[in-house]
């Protein structure tokens, strides 16, 4: 179950580019390097970066090539960081020059719609082209070129609110084309961005809960077992570590219920509260738990604070009461019933 003040900037261009067989490069067309978020909507740069390949060649056939992008260090200004994840590129369209036919569109290439960036990982915006770089012609020394345009897109959201008005952040993406066999056709690094977030204005966006709860397969049909003569003294219990996962963008608490009004077996009953149920936070979970005995209501077993998106792990411990007069008369065989977890806004 379960996005002013303004600054005169300017930035040397630095390419570094690597000639590759048949004359084809790999360069470094034009970009915008500034972009202000005045808003919890975040922004745009419809022109953000333009790359191309060239070659003076009247015979070339790449199949299967990629381009990736990379950051070359994270978003800082020293003393606060940008969330890479917040930045993404999308394709806008291609234009150039080639024979036969005509330059490959987003749709032939097979490229992406969003690409998000990654802190320290390289991600592809075209992970492995469907149509070729090509060209076959008679005409000597033939000037192929082919540009690739994308817009830049900083995500909105309530993040924006940690820093202050008139900050800066600078980021340095790389970009590196590859051909079939992975070998490296060009590299270019293009020069620093500038992303400034201005005086946000507008109300704090809150976000859309949303939630997920999971049982581990192993935790999916508990048993306790009363085997001795202790056991029905000293009571029983059994745990399944990291078997309840929940994973909250908001705050949260779990609660649990029984469907049956009792535990059942083919001829007895027994009542739902011989039993206590609690959840032990595993790791660095920092949420609150509530032992319960086991019942129809609805009961509070856990509460917490956002994960973040991460996923948070509980043990789930089971337990019997002990020298309880119910089990002690009960008739011998397995009795059971079933457990609903459900994670809702706290």
């Amino acid at each position: 179950m379960m996005n002013k003040k303004i600054y005169s900037l300017f930035f040397g261009i630095i390419c570094s580019l690597q000639l590759y067989a048949q004359n084809l490069t790999f360069e470094y067309q034009s970009s915008q390097n500034y972009l202000q978020i005045n808003s919890y909507s975040g922004n745009t740069a419809e022109h953000a970066y333009v790359v191309k390949f060239t070659a003076n060649t009247s015979s070339l056939n790449v199949p299967f090539w990629k381009i990736s992008v990379r950051l070359a260090q994270p978003i800082t200004n020293g003393n606060l960081t940008f969330p890479a994840n917040k930045i993404s590129l999308q394709p806008t369209g291609t234009e150039g020059q080639t024979v036969p036919g005509s330059i490959p569109t987003i749709g032939q290439i097979g490229m992406p719609s969003n690409v998000t960036l990654q802190e320290g990982s390289e991600v592809f915006l075209v992970p492995q082209s469907n149509a070729p770089l090509y060209v076959n012609t008679t005409q000597s020394g033939y000037y192929f070129n082919f540009h690739l345009k994308f817009r830049m897109v900083v995500e909105g959201g309530a993040y924006l609110a940690q820093f202050p008005a008139w900050t800066d952040f600078y980021a340095n993406l790389i970009f590196t084309a590859y051909d079939q066999h992975n070998a490296i056709i060009g590299t270019i690094e293009p020069g620093p961005w500038n992303f400034q977030i201005g005086n946000i204005t507008g109300t704090i966006p809150t976000p859309t809960p949303q939630f997920s709860i999971a049982i581990d397969g192993s935790a999916s049909n508990a048993l306790l077992e009363f085997k001795t003569k202790s056991d029905y003294i000293n009571g029983v219990s059994v745990s399944y570590p990291n078997a309840l996962v929940v994973n909250a963008n908001t705050d949260y608490q779990v609660r649990v219920k029984s469907i049956y009004g009792s535990f059942t077996s083919y001829n007895d009953a027994l009542p739902l509260d011989i039993i206590q149920l609690h959840l032990t936070p595993s790791n660095d979970n920092t949420a609150t738990v509530y032992p319960i005995w086991l019942s129809t209501n609805h009961q509070k077993i856990a509460s917490g604070n956002s994960t973040q998106g991460a996923p948070t792990f509980f043990d789930i411990n089971y337990a019997s009461k002990s020298n309880d007069a119910d089990l002690i008369t009960s008739q011998s065989g397995q009795y059971s019933t079933t457990l609903v977890y459900e994670i809702t806004p706290l």
